[in-house]
C-alpha cells in the first residue's frame, strides 16, 4: 500500500530534487501543493503518513503543532532562518541543502516504523486491557454456565456483533453440536445445530483456524 505524502514547498532548488526523488518510488503517493487553504483542507479529510515543508516559510504557514503529524523540513540555503523555524515548531527531522536522497528515504522510513510500533503497542495495551476485564469478570463467580454466559457477553460488548455463541461439538461428532451459552439470553442452551446449514462451522472444524464471513450473502 502506498504512502500519502503532502509536499508543500515555494524553494525551486528543493522542489526539483523532491520530484525526482519521488520518480522512482512506487512506494509513495506524493501529492505537491502551491495553495495553503488547499492543503489545510486536504489535510483535515484526508491526513498523510508524513508532511514535507519547506523552511522557514511553509513550515510557519503549515505550523506543525496544529496537525499533529509527522513533519520534514526543508532547509533551504537561509540555514539560519531555516534552522529558526525548525527550533521554533520542535521539528525533529530536517534536511540541509544539499540535499541527500538516502536521508530522506532513512526519514520517511522512520516515520513507517515508529508509526507501525505505536500502532501494535495500543494494540496490545488494548489486548491486555480486554484480558483483565474479562480475568476480573469470571473471577467473580463459580458457576460454569454463568462463566460462558459472561465470556459471550464481554465478547459481545467488545466486537459489535448480533449474536455471539459459545457451542459445543462432541468428539467424532460431524453432523450436530449445541448452543451451550448465548448472551441474548440465560435461558437460551442446549440448543442444537445443523451443522451442514452452518458452512462457516464446517470449515472451521476441518481447518481448525478461525473463519471470517466477509459478506454472508455471497460467502458460501
Amino acid at each position: 500500500m502506498k504512502k500519502p505524502v503532502f509536499v508543500y514547498d515555494t524553494n525551486g532548488e528543493s522542489l526539483e530534487f523532491l520530484k525526482e526523488f519521488f520518480e522512482g518510488r512506487s512506494s509513495y503517493n506524493v501529492t505537491f501543493f502551491t495553495n495553503l487553504k488547499e492543503l489545510r483542507k486536504k489535510l483535515k479529510s484526508d491526513p498523510p503518513h508524513a508532511i514535507i515543508a519547506g523552511s522557514p516559510t511553509c513550515l510557519d504557514r503549515v505550523c506543525p503543532c496544529e496537525t499533529n503529524l509527522p513533519v520534514i523540513a526543508m532547509v533551504s540555503k537561509e540555514v539560519a532562518r531555516g534552522m529558526r523555524s525548525v527550533v521554533k515548531h520542535g521539528i525533529e527531522y530536517y534536511l540541509l541543502d544539499p540535499y541527500n536522497k538516502d536521508d530522506l528515504e532513512y526519514k520517511l522510513t522512520s516515520f513507517h516504523m515508529k508509526n507501525e510500533c505505536a500502532e501494535t503497542l495500543y494494540q496490545e495495551k488494548e489486548d491486555l486491557e480486554t484480558v483483565a476485564k474479562l480475568t476480573y469478570t469470571l473471577s467473580s463467580t463459580l458457576d460454569p454456565e454463568e462463566v460462558l454466559y459472561l465470556i459471550v457477553r464481554k465478547i459481545s460488548d467488545i466486537i459489535p456483533v448480533t449474536r455471539c455463541s459459545i457451542l459445543s461439538i462432541s468428539f467424532g461428532e460431524n453432523r450436530f453440536a449445541k448452543v451451550i451459552s448465548t448472551f441474548e439470553s440465560h435461558s437460551i442452551k442446549h440448543l442444537t445445530l445443523d451443522i451442514r446449514k452452518y458452512p462457516e462451522i464446517e470449515k472451521a472444524l476441518k481447518t481448525r483456524k478461525s473463519v471470517i464471513v466477509k459478506d454472508a450473502m455471497k460467502d458460501p
